[in-house]
């Protein structure tokens, strides 16, 4: 990964420029006014120390040590403090997000969380990270809570691991986000937020982890680390605020024994108190051309007809997300084009949907974010080490 380019990053709440010298009166102004360089758990420079500390970083960057960035805030245009990628491991494709520091009058803003998310997603899905790193002093919570709210986790404290600039030995708590399947990273990190209205759609090749991605994100598997949040709280798959929000297609069949297909779309609606659930199951098989099929099992079905019915059985029910793992499958080339109408129409009424595809003409008509999960950021297989004697 050319993890050393220096590309501005932009959001709506912070900008990230390379950092250069003549940034250096500006930003000791910044220290200045808040006195942050007086606080003992940070290491911000002094003010007359600021061209000196922005030298060091750029000879690093030389070196090919770490990667230096100015925070802009985009309102004023004001520097607000510096940010940097460190502890590069290229070979490994990690590094740590460290060394920051943010105007007193800049926290609490959100700027600090939209560095945070802006620096997450140039590492993982531009240079192809599997895991990025936080570290930072056992006594400053301020900076531990802002980590934890990202969702990355704690992998530990490292006791005793630096001299204090006052001769004081710090601890220092690690955390880091990975993105993976059953305790091994399969993809690069993915970081990603469906607001109402909005769909973000994964593209990419089979074994590029889109179904992962999308398991993870719903509950269905545990992240190797980093943490799902649905409507502000976490995603819980059998609580009451799942149910009623999150509609989920896999590739599975998940039909009830003994049921026809009508009467199924029918207790769907039912059960999600849905009126006239007769009249509206109807429509659905008229809608996806299951009208000759309305009687028969589900069992009895082709294999096209039946990913039909579970896609009705998906888009009957009230949902404000909506989930769909390659819903083209077995579809023909009608039935695709009134699934793509449907997702819009879905997406248009205020429905957050999140879709992994090969269809490039359905990602490109629902899509409002479009993610590549791509060979290249795909994992090689990995082969577990062999334990030693003692290990578990």
């Amino acid at each position: 990964m050319d993890v050393l380019v220096l590309p501005t990053l932009t959001g709506s709440l912070a900008t990230l420029e390379p950092l250069a010298l003549e940034h250096a009166p500006e930003l000791a102004e910044v220290v200045q006014e808040g006195q942050l360089h007086q606080l003992w758990y940070t290491r911000v420079p002094a003010p007359d120390r600021m061209r000196e500390d922005i030298e060091a970083r750029l000879a690093a960057h030389a070196e090919g040590r770490v990667v230096p960035w100015v925070i802009r805030r985009p309102g004023d245009g004001a520097a607000v403090g510096v940010t940097t990628f460190l502890n590069i491991r290229a070979e490994h494709r990690r590094l740590e997000i460290g060394s920051t520091w943010i105007a007193a009058s800049a926290q609490g803003t959100g700027l600090n969380t939209q560095v945070k998310l802006l620096q997450l997603t140039h590492a993982f899905e531009t240079l192809g990270c599997i895991a990025v790193e936080f570290r930072t002093h056992w006594h400053n919570h301020r900076s531990r809570a802002a980590v934890a709210g990202l969702g990355a986790k704690q992998d530990g404290v490292l006791r005793n691991h630096d001299l204090w600039r006052d001769g004081t030995v710090r601890d220092v708590v690690v955390f880091s986000l990975v993105c993976g399947y059953a305790g091994v990273p399969v993809t690069a990190g993915v970081n990603f937020e469906v607001r109402p209205g909005e769909a973000v759609v994964l593209r990419g090749a089979n074994g590029a982890g889109k179904s992962t991605v999308l398991r993870t994100a719903v509950g269905q598997q545990a992240p190797v680390s980093g943490d799902r949040w649905l409507k502000g709280g976490p995603v819980v798959e059998n609580s009451l605020v799942y149910r009623r929000a999150v509609s989920c297609l896999f590739d599975e069949d998940a039909f009830l024994p003994g049921v026809s297909v009508g009467h199924h779309l029918e207790l769907v609606l039912r059960g999600h108190g849905v009126a006239d659930a007769p009249v509206v199951a109807a429509e659905a098989v008229a809608e996806f051309g299951l009208g000759d099929r309305v009687d028969a099992s589900p069992f009895a079905l082709s294999s096209g007809q039946r990913r039909r019915a579970l896609l009705a059985a998906a888009l009957i029910r009230p949902f404000e997300l909506l989930v769909l793992d390659e819903p083209e499958q077995r579809l023909d080339t009608l039935m695709r084009a009134r699934l793509t109408d449907r997702l819009v129409a879905a997406r248009q009424a205020g429905a957050g949907l999140l879709i992994a595809t090969h269809d490039a003409s359905l990602a490109e008509a629902v899509g409002t974010t479009v993610l590549s999960l791509d060979p290249s950021s795909a994992l090689p297989p990995v082969v577990p080490a062999p334990q030693r004697e003692g290990q578990s």
